[in-house]
């Protein structure tokens, strides 16, 4: 179990949309977050593009390096973290 926190931007960047964070909200990992997340308007202008951290380290004890190679878990997370964006973005208009 986890959600999605869209966060304002703190240095806006020309393209740049949002930040994004995961947080585990049940199980083992509970509690911890995953952030570094980016938003970026995507080259069509209709999609996003989820860009991740560029400073992979460790964070909450987790080895962002590793979950990060894995295709898997990058397709779902900028799946997860795209259709977060969206749906705040409909809250807000």
């Amino acid at each position: 179990m986890f959600r999605v926190d869209i966060l304002p931007l703190r240095n806006p960047l020309v393209g740049k949309l949002a930040d994004a964070e995961v947080q585990f909200t049940g199980g083992p990992l509970a509690g911890t977050r995953l952030g570094g997340f980016a938003v970026w308007k995507g080259e069509n202008g209709d999609q996003v593009q989820v860009r991740f951290p560029e400073n992979p380290q460790e964070q909450d004890g987790i080895s962002l390096s590793r979950l990060l190679s894995d295709e898997l878990f990058q397709k779902a997370v900028r799946s997860l973290i795209s259709t977060a964006y969206f749906t705040h973005v409909k809250t807000i208009m």
